[in-house]
């Protein structure tokens, strides 16, 4: 491999992001740690993410065709110079020590060769779902034990010698669904520690409509099943975690169905008595299975938000 050995390298995948990849170089080159290197690798990108790249002085490799994030990934990781890897997604800002605190949770302990960030509870994503959908992934972070052999690649610093060692991520896995959950049970295979910094935080910039709310967290829960099904009992925090998005998913769309055929009934002077009882039966039930993060939402925000 060309050039000297560097402390670390900053992978970003990134496709057609090239606004958010602007706020997410600008986090990234605010940490003056000596020796990081940044490559960018482009995923087939119709913008001009690329060109974002290259302005800012970071090492860009251009994938002709989209191959997926996991992809992207391991052909930064291949090209990476640093011992320490650390994989960040173009829609995130990180602060001006993250770098520097992921390094000494590295070090802290000889069998720790992982570290994942937490997203902030506030995020400047635009937006009722895309503040709804970041404070919940919030919640369900910090509500993970430190050591839970969860990886989160959103941000995840790993010793590149383990990285290399357990395969990498995997390219058949659907999207970024599960590549990550994947990835942990790779490394803990391999004897590698994996940890969860609450003190590593980072602001995640990602926006959502109604629809594609609805749409990622039901395609999130079923790849995360999917992928842990042999393997529960290493990940089981975030095994319940994706049945928890799938029962919720099922609930809500329960609900979707239940509320127009209340309203129908009453159109259509049918017995309304009894129309309204299925989503108020339904309602209930969803509120009961989140009352935790309802909790926790009305404490940050206030009841209204929650609801």
């Amino acid at each position: 491999m060309e050039g000297p050995s560097l402390d670390v390298t900053i992978i970003i995948p990134v496709r057609d992001r090239e606004d958010e990849l602007r706020l997410c170089l600008e986090g990234v080159q605010a940490n003056d740690y000596p020796g990081m290197e940044i490559l960018v690798v482009d995923d087939g990108s119709c913008d001009s993410s690329a060109a974002v790249a290259e302005a800012r002085g970071c090492r860009v490799i251009r994938l002709r065709q989209p191959r997926g994030p996991a992809h992207a990934r391991n052909r930064g990781a291949q090209e990476a110079r640093g011992e320490v890897l650390i994989f960040l997604d173009s829609d995130v800002v990180i602060p001006p020590d993250a770098v520097a605190r992921a390094l000494q949770a590295l070090s802290a302990e000889e069998k720790v060769c992982g570290v994942s960030a937490v997203y902030t509870a506030a995020t400047r994503a635009r937006g009722f779902f895309s503040r709804y959908l970041n404070i919940k992934q919030h919640f369900y972070q910090v509500s993970l034990p430190e050591a839970s052999g969860t990886v989160y690649s959103s941000f995840f610093a790993v010793k590149r010698d383990c990285f290399h060692g357990c395969g990498g991520f995997d390219v058949a896995v659907d999207g970024a669904a599960a590549d990550d959950i994947v990835l942990g049970r790779r490394l803990q295979a391999e004897g590698c520690r994996l940890v969860f910094s609450r003190a590593l935080k980072v602001e995640h910039l990602k926006v959502v409509s109604p629809l594609g709310f609805l749409r990622y967290n039901f395609h999130h829960a079923r790849e995360w099943y999917k992928a842990t099904q042999s393997h529960s009992e290493m990940l089981s925090e975030k095994v319940a975690i994706s049945r928890r998005n799938l029962i919720n998913t099922l609930l809500v769309f329960l609900l979707s169905l239940a509320l127009p055929a209340a309203v129908a009934a009453r159109l259509l002077a049918w017995d309304s008595s009894l129309s309204y009882s299925p989503a108020l039966l339904i309602f209930a039930a969803l509120a009961v299975w989140n009352l935790p993060y309802l909790s926790y939402i009305a404490r940050r925000l206030g009841w209204l938000f929650a609801f």
